[in-house]
């Protein structure tokens, strides 16, 4: 009898994984292999000693148990009860306030398709030291009608999720299947009650760092071309009035957004940058001064300023990458790769520093935010610079000590807005 109700016994198939964490509370979401009441954490301060306990009363296969009364920048340890290992992991919540500990995350993206690239990546970010957290700027898999990419997701990212907390944003491959398994794993409404439960976009805290994640693509669907970008009234009000609040509260702002305002990736397969982002978001972030702007959709490495905003395009995480123009770039390019890529962002008090490198662990980027001069004028693009030689096993350029603002220009294409 012992034996038939271990093998009837749901299994972990997908996670954990952590989401919504914060300074008091976190979430830890997991999939069983059959449906079960009362997926339960267990957590505590040291392995294999876990006090106290969280519960999903659900009959389900996805499992939500949200972690209440925690302890600001405390790491903890935790198990679930649908793991036949009980393996112990650790998680380190956010600190309070405006607290001035150092804040190491990591920002990359687009890592749908190509499974060995991906695992490269990941495994690159797992060699990074104090990592708060992960940024990621959408399409983690390739989605409908390849729903079994994401079980080559969760399986990539397993030992990085259940350690690591993960800040997601909405591509256009997630909406592929209606945001199905968007909502079972990552939806913000779950972790952001105040969001009135409706909208696909968020914003979260990290001590001093304020995270806003837009969805470029929030008035898309199967039925409409997801590559056709779009952010609504509702959504641009929303962001303005958040904003606003962080800047009142003195907080480092990033943004994250798939479809960002310039992209110089080139080729077939290239989407460019958005018209209706440089037009509509840019000014927005540019008035309330913004730190930068994370973008994806072009499987490159880019980084520039644009209208006073330092913008990323990070979608170097494991999708077949794209070609990158090879000359002819304005001065607010500073750098540009097409390569396997992430970015580390350290934020200390007043001061923001990054490094960007590829899975080999080869730095081919290293900046301050903001760029010198990035976010003090607006102007013109100065005359472009020639294109660097490229990095072993990227083809790009980096520019250094160029003046870093401009406009788009012929990087930027018309997305029309539904």
């Amino acid at each position: 009898m012992l034996l038939a109700v271990l093998l009837l016994a749901p299994v972990l198939t997908r996670g954990p994984i952590l989401v919504g964490v914060a300074s008091e509370s976190a979430y830890v979401v997991w999939q069983t292999s059959e449906r079960q009441a009362n997926g339960t954490v267990r957590i505590g301060s040291a392995p294999g000693n876990y006090p106290g306990s969280a519960q999903d009363a659900s009959y389900t296969e996805t499992h939500h148990v949200q972690l209440t009364g925690l302890l600001p920048a405390t790491t903890y340890h935790y198990a679930i009860d649908s793991d036949p290992q009980a393996q112990d992991s650790t998680f380190t919540t956010a600190p309070a306030g405006l607290a001035l500990t150092p804040i190491r995350f990591i920002v990359y993206g687009d890592s749908r398709t190509n499974t060995s690239d991906h695992q490269s990546v990941v495994n690159a970010i797992r060699q990074e030291p104090n990592i708060s957290f992960l940024l990621h700027t959408g399409d983690m898999a390739q989605n409908y009608p390849f729903s079994q990419e994401w079980d080559t997701f969760f399986q990539v990212e397993h030992d990085l999720l259940r350690s690591t907390p993960l800040f997601p944003t909405i591509g256009n491959h997630e909406t592929l299947d209606s945001l199905y398994t968007w909502g079972l794993y990552f939806s913000p409404p779950r972790f952001n009650p105040d969001s009135g439960g409706s909208v696909r976009y968020y914003s979260a805290d990290w001590g001093p760092v304020h995270l806003v994640s837009l969805d470029t693509f929030d008035q898309t669907g199967p039925a409409v071309d997801p590559k056709l970008d779009t952010i609504s009234d509702a959504q641009l009000e929303w962001m303005k009035a958040d904003l606003d609040a962080a800047r009142a509260k003195r907080q480092t702002i990033f943004i994250s957004l798939h479809h960002g305002a310039v992209s110089h990736a080139v080729g077939p397969n290239a989407q460019g940058g958005s018209e209706l982002i440089l037009n509509e978001v840019i000014p927005e972030l540019s008035a309330r001064h913004v730190t930068a702007a994370f973008a994806g959709h072009d499987h490159i490495y880019e980084r520039g300023c644009t209208f006073g905003v330092d913008y990323f395009v990070a979608g170097g995480g494991g999708a077949p990458l794209y070609p990158v123009a090879d000359g002819g770039l304005p001065s607010s390019v500073l750098s540009l790769h097409s390569t396997l890529a992430y970015s580390v962002i350290t934020v200390q008090g007043a001061s923001v520093s990054g490094v960007t490198k590829n899975p080999h662990g080869v730095q081919i980027d290293s900046f301050v935010l903001p760029s010198p001069g990035c976010q003090s004028d607006a102007g013109v693009d100065d005359p472009a610079p020639d294109a660097g030689q490229p990095d072993a096993g990227a083809t790009g350029t980096t520019t250094t000590g160029a003046r870093a603002c401009g406009s788009a220009g012929a990087a930027t294409q018309r997305r029309r807005r539904d």
